[in-house]
C-alpha cells in the first residue's frame, strides 16, 4: 500500500505557500495533532497484536490503543472472539498456594481445649491460621482457616504450652490455570461445535458464533471486561490462554506507522494545518479564519468519503430496507 508521511505534507505546504523552513516545527506540530483527530473516526487505522496474560488474567492495552474491534484467543489459524460482560472493575482472583492437605504431627503438653483463629509460622507463605483442637495433651484436629503462597513440604507450627505439635503440608490449591475449555474443537468442514460447560456452541469456520443452542448462555470463561482505567483488559479467572488477540483502533502513535498516512489525507492535513496558521495568527481577520475551518471540514468530509467501504449497491439496499413504498 502507498503512504505519503507528515514530512513530505509539511515541506510540500510550505513550498506551497512560500513559508521560510523555520516554520516546519510549527506546521509539524499541526499535522501531528490532525493526524491524530482523524485517526479516531475517519482512517480508523486498525492494529493486531498478541498481548500476554498476566498472573491474574489481564492483559495490557497497548500505548496507542483507543478502542477494539474485535478480542479473542487462537485456535489455529482462526481466533475465536471473546464475549465482553460486566466485571469487577477491582483485581478480584484467586490466591496461590492455599494448604489443602498436610500431615498432623501432634506434640505432647499442651492443654486440652478447642483454639480458633490460632495464627502459624514457618513455610514459604504468610497468613496461616487455623482451628486447632486439644485432646488428652496433644493436637488432634486442625482446620486451615487462612493462608497463601505455601508449597508442599513446608513445616508450619504456632501453639504454646507444649511442644512436638507441626504440620507438614502435602499439597497446596490455588487460581492456577485450568485447560482452555474449548480445547475439544475439531477441524471444522462447514460448521463445527465446541463442548463448553455443558453446552454445544456452534460456530462457522471463521471462529464466529453462529447460535443455533436455544437458551444456551455465553456468559462461561469466554469473556472479557476492559477497563481503561486500569489500562488493562480483565479476562474471566477461568479462562485458560496465556495470550490474546487483540484487534483495536490505533491513534497512529506507534512508531511503525507514527509517520505514515494514506495519501488520501493529505489535502485534509493541508487544510489543517491552513486553518490552525490562521486561528493561531493575529494578522488574519475573522472572516479569514472561518473560511480556513470551513475547508478543513469540507477537506475531512470528501476524507471520510474516500474511505468509506459503502458501494452503490449498499446505499441502495439501505434506502429498501428503509422504504415501506418503491424508492424512486
Amino acid at each position: 500500500m502507498k503512504f505519503t508521511t507528515l514530512d513530505t505534507v509539511v515541506k510540500g505546504y510550505l513550498l506551497q505557500k512560500k513559508y521560510p523552513i523555520h516554520f516546519y516545527i510549527d506546521f509539524l506540530v499541526y499535522a501531528s495533532r490532525c493526524f491524530e483527530e482523524i485517526h479516531m473516526d475517519s482512517i480508523a487505522n486498525i492494529r493486531t497484536a498478541r498481548i500476554p496474560v498476566n498472573d491474574y488474567n489481564a492483559a495490557r492495552l497497548p500505548d496507542d490503543y483507543m478502542d477494539w474491534t474485535k478480542i479473542g484467543v487462537e485456535n489455529g489459524q482462526f481466533v475465536k472472539p471473546l464475549i465482553q460482560r460486566t466485571m469487577n472493575r477491582r483485581n478480584n482472583y484467586t490466591i496461590n498456594g492455599i494448604i489443602s492437605s498436610f500431615t498432623l504431627t501432634g506434640g505432647a503438653g499442651y492443654t486440652d481445649g478447642t483454639y480458633t483463629g490460632t495464627p502459624l509460622t514457618g513455610g514459604f507463605g504468610t497468613g496461616a491460621a487455623a482451628n486447632i483442637t486439644v485432646a488428652g495433651g496433644k493436637v488432634t484436629a486442625v482446620t486451615m482457616t487462612a493462608g497463601q503462597d505455601y508449597a508442599e513440604g513446608d513445616v508450619l507450627t504456632g501453639l504454646t504450652g507444649g511442644t512436638g505439635f507441626f504440620i507438614t503440608v502435602n499439597s497446596v490449591v490455588g487460581s492456577d490455570k485450568i485447560p482452555f475449555p474449548n480445547n475439544q474443537i475439531n477441524p471444522p468442514t462447514d460448521n463445527f461445535f465446541a463442548r463448553c460447560y455443558g453446552y454445544y456452541l456452534n460456530y462457522n469456520d471463521h471462529m464466529e458464533y453462529t447460535g443455533k443452542d436455544y437458551g444456551a448462555k455465553i456468559n462461561r470463561a469466554d469473556s472479557f471486561d476492559v477497563f481503561p482505567e486500569r489500562n488493562e483488559i480483565q479476562l474471566n479467572n477461568n479462562l485458560g490462554a496465556d495470550f490474546i488477540i487483540l484487534e483495536y483502533i490505533s491513534d497512529g502513535s506507534e512508531i511503525d506507522n507514527a509517520t505514515q498516512i494514506t495519501p488520501y489525507a493529505k489535502s485534509t492535513l493541508e487544510a489543517y494545518i491552513n486553518w490552525k496558521v490562521k486561528e493561531n495568527s493575529r494578522s488574519y481577520g475573522e472572516g479569514e479564519r472561518q473560511r480556513a475551518e470551513q475547508l478543513f471540514i469540507k477537506e475531512h468530509k470528501r476524507l471520510r468519503a474516500r474511505m468509506s467501504n459503502l458501494t452503490l449497491n449498499d446505499i441502495r439496499a439501505s434506502i429498501y430496507k428503509n422504504s415501506s413504498g418503491a424508492p424512486k
